[in-house]
């Protein structure tokens, strides 16, 4: 893996942890690793340029069918955003 691909695979970590954080975990030490199951598939969406539509509907779709929510919060359009931006970070 090259040094931008790690720099974007722990971004989407922190990112998934710290603001998408939909079972709000981010404050339990022992939760961190909740959401790590999911960066792989929202690395191969950044790298394969999905756009903010397709990020916010796998999110989403996270939130209603893998984590039982019955509604998914609105914070994914802010998150697939700050994804997209660290993509553009890590690749510059």
């Amino acid at each position: 893996m090259k040094h931008s691909e790690e720099q974007l695979y722990k971004a989407i970590d922190e990112i998934l942890f710290y603001l998408w954080d939909p079972l709000d975990c981010k404050e339990i030490p022992a939760a961190r690793d909740e959401y790590r199951s999911y960066v792989p598939r929202v690395f191969d969406l950044l790298v394969s340029d999905a756009n903010e539509k397709e990020i916010v509907k796998y999110l989403s779709s996270l939130e209603t069918n893998s984590m039982g929510r019955s509604v998914a919060s609105q914070n994914p359009i802010d998150i697939a955003r700050i994804l997209i931006e660290a993509k553009d970070c890590c690749f510059e």
